[in-house]
């Protein structure tokens, strides 16, 4: 019984503080698929619709 009170407050204390940082989590999300995919410039969205266009 203790251990199931003790569980129960473990997920309420994670869950609590997942909704507290959830905007910098999202943030540091963002960031990591930035670092690993990063937008494409201007110019080069414009050469890859022009590419796309005359194929």
């Amino acid at each position: 019984m203790l251990a199931a009170i003790k569980l129960a407050l473990l997920v309420a204390l994670g869950a609590g503080l997942l909704m507290l940082f959830k905007p910098l989590l999202l943030g540091c999300a963002r960031a990591a698929v930035l670092v690993v995919k990063p937008k494409q410039s201007r110019e080069q969205r414009l050469q890859r619709r022009q590419l796309a266009t005359h194929a």
